[in-house]
């Protein structure tokens, strides 16, 4: 699926619990990339076969990932957020404030979660 403008979207943009089973060597070696500029620039902790979309907007002070959580395209996480394994942010989620998710929490499309007092 692919269209005219910037934003060229993939399958696993929307799918991305799909990532490590589908993607060939060159997009997997272009997330370990992004994952590892994370690290390194913001601090964040990000488990084994995690995947943020290039095209998810992530601002966090704070970003826990446990392993194999996944962050889709077009969602917007900013402040806090420390997420068990197996945890998925779906596309267009909002998840903003201090936010703490246990194991194998889904976020579906288009929900917000609003962690301010």
């Amino acid at each position: 699926m692919s269209n005219d403008g910037p934003f060229e979207a993939k399958r696993t943009d929307f799918h991305p619990w799909e990532f490590w089973s589908s993607a060939d060597e060159k997009n997997k070696h272009d997330q370990h990339e992004l994952q590892r500029l994370l690290r390194e620039q913001h601090g964040y902790t990000i488990g084994e076969h995690c995947y943020i979309s290039e095209n998810a907007a992530v601002f966090c002070d704070s970003l826990q990932l446990g392993d194999r959580s996944c962050i889709a395209a077009s969602a917007y996480v900013t402040h806090t957020l420390s997420a068990g394994p197996d945890c998925t942010i779906n596309a267009f989620a909002v998840v903003r404030g201090k936010v703490d998710l246990g194991a194998a929490v889904r976020i579906g499309a288009h929900a917000s979660i609003l962690g301010f007092n």
